[in-house]
């Protein structure tokens, strides 16, 4: 899929932290509601990947506000499949880094896309996990109509998947260097190997 806006790339150790609080506060409140809509049904169980901690590193895309939003609720989702979210220097088994974009699909209807990147310990691409959902909204401010209960349900899907990987991987099981997916052109990434820098 195609989207109309760029990804920008914002590496920020605030997102880890945030993330850290935000996945204990989940676990003390014990939430078990998760957005039904954008895919993600109700009834669709939840994958669970104990064992395996991972950190996120960053997430780009959108305005602070709606990446704060977005990293509690990835928080959340991740509480409930009972992966683990640890520091970057708590040696987690996986990183992960996230992109959001919001823009006009194929079909001129707006959709909001995100990417997953997933890497092992010694920084090799493991998977990358991709999708996109329709929302409502004007092509010319597509951010426009990203909402909480968006935000909400593609946290779901991501960890949905993200924990599918880590279940079928294991706690010990060898990470696969694959090929990266083409990103965007206009899209400015760093090399991978080199340490997120901490604010």
């Amino acid at each position: 899929m195609r989207t109309g806006s760029r990804f920008g790339r914002i590496a920020s150790g605030r997102v880890g932290r945030f993330l850290l609080v935000c996945a204990a506060a989940a676990a003390l409140a014990a939430c078990n509601e998760t957005a039904s809509d954008f895919g993600l049904a109700a009834s669709q169980p939840k994958v669970m990947a104990p064992g395996v901690p991972i950190s996120v590193e960053s997430l780009s895309g959108g305005s602070e506000a709606m990446r704060t939003t977005f990293a509690g609720a990835l928080s959340q989702e991740a509480s409930q499949r009972q992966i683990e979210i640890v520091a970057a220097g708590s040696a987690p088994r996986y990183r992960i880094r996230g992109y959001l974009d919001a823009g006009p699909n194929d079909e001129g209807k707006v959709a909001l896309a995100y990417i997953w990147d997933v890497y092992d310990t010694k920084l090799n691409q493991a998977r990358r996990v991709e999708g996109a959902a329709e929302i409502g909204g004007s092509p010319s401010d597509p951010w426009a109509g990203v909402d909480d209960k968006a935000l909400q349900a593609i946290a779901a899907r991501s960890m949905n998947e993200i924990a599918g990987f880590l279940a079928a991987a294991g706690p010990s099981a060898r990470a696969v260097k694959t090929a990266a997916a083409p990103k965007p052109a206009t899209t400015a990434a760093k090399p991978m190997a080199y340490a997120p820098v901490e604010d």
